[in-house]
């Protein structure tokens, strides 16, 4: 893959990971909120040849790409790691004092409960 390819796709998907903090609605912002694992799978992909140069040429510009990358990275997979095995969990098992029957109970919002008055 020519150098060149590879700064583009690296410069993409970094603007792409920090693109959604800019507050404004406009589509062409908030279209970038949603593929987050995508964007995270991409950005481990462009790590990998960057690395690749920064071992084999040493050139500091491989280093720079590879930081800018990892941070965002890093940024992404805080964000997807709520939805993995690895976040925690939003339903708590509880058993009943009768030791028959387990119940979940969420621990969530509790927004649209009934009120207790």
């Amino acid at each position: 893959m020519p150098i060149y390819v590879l700064r583009i796709i690296s410069a993409f998907f970094i603007l792409a990971t920090w693109i959604p903090f800019i507050k404004w609605d406009y589509w062409w912002i908030r279209v970038f909120d949603y593929p987050q694992l995508l964007k995270l799978v991409i950005i481990i992909l462009c790590v990998l040849p960057w690395t690749y140069l920064a071992f084999e040429e040493a050139p500091p510009e491989s280093f720079i790409w590879m930081v800018l990358l990892l941070m965002a990275g890093i940024h992404l997979f805080r964000k997807v790691k709520i939805f993995s095995p690895l976040g925690n969990k939003m339903i708590d098992s509880y058993e009943s004092s009768d030791h028959r029957k387990e119940y979940r109970r969420s621990i969530g919002s509790q927004w649209g409960r009934p009120s207790g008055g």
